[in-house]
């Protein structure tokens, strides 16, 4: 395991730390491979770790121009898919909790997830969800912006995902120390993620983990050079995230594949 990786020459590890660690000393290195394409046009596309970088810091800013404080939750409302992983980063290196609401779920229960995590923003994963959110407005007045992943929808209050890194992009060039001072300033024991499971209670608080716990976790979990691991499962649940940890600690190569999802 090296030093650069873990966060110990730089400071407290958390998953935002470890993640510009490790797209600094291995820039580019596999992070991330994924689908691409429509059916029958099919491609895997990589993605190394400088890459994801350039995209998961202007997503952070998007979303500190948008309000989003340190501590303040973040929804994430999608299947598994490489923006997920970039959104879930984004939040983290802006210092914000993300919040993970199984996609399937009722429109009650994903109100009740949402309101009862006074999440501020919810990035969603297409005009499905969106029009989900839309019957649930009057039950999530927390939330001041959506973002989808795919697609676009007629409401002010709701933006593309092009359209938060375009002003992240505007916000760094700005300001291009904005992020790296929330990364800096975030401490090991911030709560980190909620992962909400499917036919939880109505009073279900959810799994609450700190950075420290997943980077805990992530040091136990074996490491090496066996090739890509496989992320299929959905990220409202613990085996995802654990696996992201180990990545980060460790540095392999991951596949994100919604394949393997039921339904897909």
């Amino acid at each position: 395991m090296d030093e650069v990786a873990t966060g110990t020459t730089a400071g407290p590890a958390t998953l935002a730390r470890l993640f510009r660690d490790r797209a600094v000393s291995s820039p580019g290195d596999l992070a991330f491979r994924h689908r691409v394409g429509g059916p029958g046009r099919e491609a895997w596309e990589d993605v190394s770790w400088e890459h994801a970088r350039a995209l998961v810091e202007p997503l952070a800013a998007g979303l500190t121009g948008l309000g989003v404080e340190p501590g303040d939750r973040v929804v994430v409302l999608s299947r598994t898919r490489v923006d997920w992983v970039l959104a879930h980063l984004a939040v983290l290196c802006a210092a914000a909790t993300t919040v993970a609401v199984h996609p399937g779920g009722t429109p009650e229960e994903v109100a009740r997830h949402i309101d009862g995590a006074g999440a501020v923003v919810v990035v969603a994963e297409d005009v499905d969800q969106a029009d989900t959110l839309r019957r649930v407005r009057g039950d999530i007045r927390t939330v001041r912006k959506v973002v989808l992943l795919d697609g676009s929808y007629p409401d002010r209050r709701v933006m593309t995902f092009e359209a938060l890194l375009a002003h992240g992009e505007d916000a760094l060039d700005r300001d291009p120390g904005t992020i790296a001072r929330r990364v800096d300033a975030l401490r090991p024991d911030v709560l980190a993620t909620v992962l909400h499971a499917p036919g939880a209670g109505p009073t279900a608080a959810g799994e609450r983990r700190t950075h420290a716990a997943w980077v805990l976790e992530g040091r136990a979990a074996e490491g090496g050079d066996e090739g890509l691991r496989h992320l299929f499962t959905p990220l409202h649940e613990h085996e995802g995230h654990a696996l992201l940890a180990a990545q980060l600690v460790h540095g392999f190569g991951v596949r994100v594949d919604r394949s393997g999802e039921p339904g897909e």
